[in-house]
């Protein structure tokens, strides 16, 4: 099966459309090994996937709507000790608005 490789144009295309910098090197470097990255993939091809249903994720997701039941916390000591900056028992963050 002959199956087509990532081109420098290609490659080209992509970094302009990204406004990557890269060399005539990098270039020639990328087509090859996002070639290769594709031929492992393609290998997954030949994998029998039949009498497997189809997921939307790897991992079942059960839980994920769990009861939200209180319970004991860490006193507020041990919860800032690792903290970079503290101010009157609160973490102390850089201001994100103005």
């Amino acid at each position: 099966m002959n199956i087509p490789k990532i081109s420098k144009e290609e490659v080209e295309n992509i970094a302009l459309v990204y406004r990557l910098g890269l060399s005539p090197e990098d270039v020639s470097r990328l087509s090859s090994e996002l070639s290769n990255i594709l031929d492992q993939f393609r290998i997954l091809d030949n994998v029998d996937t039949s009498g497997i249903n189809p997921t939307g994720h790897s991992v079942s997701a059960d839980g994920a709507m769990r009861e939200d039941e209180p319970s004991k916390s860490l006193p507020v000591n041990k919860t800032l000790q690792n903290a970079p900056s503290v101010e009157n028992d609160y973490f102390k963050v850089k201001a994100v608005l103005e």
